[in-house]
């Protein structure tokens, strides 16, 4: 979620900075069928799996430029750096329960 401002610096083009806040959510799972437990498949249950879901936080801050081609036509070019600061995960299953999690 960002916030912009700007100025026009020739007659069809826009320059800009933007800022604001960001997040990103991933989700890893792991999956080992029973075969790979040294089960024969088919016999001896499902397997193991587990999965961790993490959301970062950050910010962002980024610049650019637009040109208007026409009246409802126009083209940019911009730059981001998004910064992901702190990470929050929720683990389910027993598999990553078992292992410690570093997080910044």
């Amino acid at each position: 979620m960002t916030g912009s401002v700007g100025a026009v610096v020739a007659d069809k083009t826009l320059v800009y900075v933007k800022g604001g806040a960001a997040w990103m959510n991933t989700t890893h799972t792991l999956t080992v069928p029973a075969a790979g437990l040294g089960g024969i498949v088919g016999i001896g249950g499902a397997g193991i799996s587990s999965s961790t879901e993490e959301t970062a936080f950050g910010w962002v801050l980024g610049f650019g430029a637009e040109y208007a081609i026409s009246t409802n036509w126009s083209a940019f070019i911009e730059y981001d750096y998004c910064h992901q600061t702190k990470q929050l995960a929720r683990e389910t299953g027993s598999f990553f329960r078992s292992a410690r999690r570093r997080t910044n």
